[in-house]
């Protein structure tokens, strides 16, 4: 195995390296139309970083996905696939703006099929990223330390989803979003995000209103829904 330097100094792999150290999670289409290289000369110089462990590849929904060996941990590696896909993203981003939501209201908001939906739900159940919200008299308690309990009008038996650990989904957001956020609604949404997590307005900047009340109105300016009573 060479040395990481010796390895790098080739100008095609380096390049493929700053490629995939800049877009962590892309597949070998994804590669191609990054690097513009052909299929083969590409595939030749990905098996070389692999074998000399400068990358690694990992295998998702039928798509080998690589990432640069020891710069991304197994939980960023997991979220990131599922962030690097179009519904998936949105139900992840539709959960953080949120707090919890129910299949309908996504199927509802985000224009895409209940079946559909319930896939992707699944998957994301599976990997422990989402979960069943549990639910009380009084509403639905949430995953947030801040908003702990949503007074919420009655769904019926329909099952309510929340983000397993929504700090965790928000630092990979934080840490990879110029690479994420490829649309100016996600951008929106997650910069109403990062306005609910308390971390970019500075404290002079900000009105009586509590954070929850303002972030609760630009909520209701996106997804119209009535999950508050």
């Amino acid at each position: 195995m060479k040395d990481k330097k010796e390895v790098l100094e080739f100008k095609t792999r380096k390049k493929i390296f700053d490629i995939i150290l800049k877009y962590p999670g892309l597949h070998l289409r994804e590669l191609i139309r990054f690097s513009n290289l052909s299929e083969g000369t590409l595939r030749y110089h990905l098996k070389y970083l692999l074998k000399n462990g400068i990358i690694l590849e990992k295998s998702n929904d039928n798509f080998v996905r690589y990432y640069i060996k020891d710069n991304i941990g197994v939980e960023d590696k997991k979220i990131l696939h599922f962030l690097r896909q179009n519904i998936p993203r949105s139900i992840i981003l539709y959960l953080l703006a949120n707090a919890f939501v129910s299949q309908i209201e996504l199927s509802k908001d985000i224009g895409k099929h209940p079946t559909t939906i319930e896939f992707h739900l699944q998957k994301l159940i599976d990997a422990n990223i989402i979960e069943e919200a549990p639910l009380c008299e009084e509403g639905v308690l949430t995953s947030y330390k801040k908003l702990k309990l949503v007074i919420r009008k009655p769904v019926g038996k329909e099952k309510i989803y929340r983000l397993k650990n929504p700090y965790e989904v928000y630092d990979i957001f934080v840490k990879y979003k110029s690479k994420l956020l490829d649309n100016e609604t996600t951008k929106l949404i997650f910069n109403i995000c990062e306005f609910y997590f308390d971390r970019v307005i500075p404290e002079s900047q900000r009105d009586a209103k509590s954070t929850e009340e303002r972030f609760m109105e630009l909520i209701m300016e996106i997804f119209p829904i009535p999950f508050c009573a």
